[in-house]
């Protein structure tokens, strides 16, 4: 999943992290949230998918971008795909 966020040049983003990860070992979302102490001046951000939740993430971080990690049971390589957050208070252009 990191190595992918960086291959896809992805930068002040949130990935919202639903899969579970590696092959040899597994790895369950909580273990790939890894955000360090502080998470002020970190361009990417792991977030778990807590079910009606998202708002909250939507209102602390309005300018960042969004995406969802998902990776199949069986598969080495996940999914990243971007999420289009629609502003209710914005216009629509």
């Amino acid at each position: 999943m990191y190595e992918q966020v960086k291959a896809e040049k992805i930068h002040n983003a949130i990935v919202i992290v639903q899969s579970t990860g590696g092959t040899y070992l597994p790895f369950t979302p909580k273990d790939l949230t890894r955000n360090g102490i502080s998470i002020d001046h970190q361009d990417v951000l792991y977030a778990l998918d807590i079910p009606g939740r998202m708002s909250e993430l939507e209102h602390s971080f309005p300018d960042r971008h969004f995406y969802v990690y998902s990776r199949k049971i069986g598969t080495t390589e996940g999914k990243l795909k971007r999420l289009r957050i629609e502003d209710p208070a914005r216009p629509a252009s």
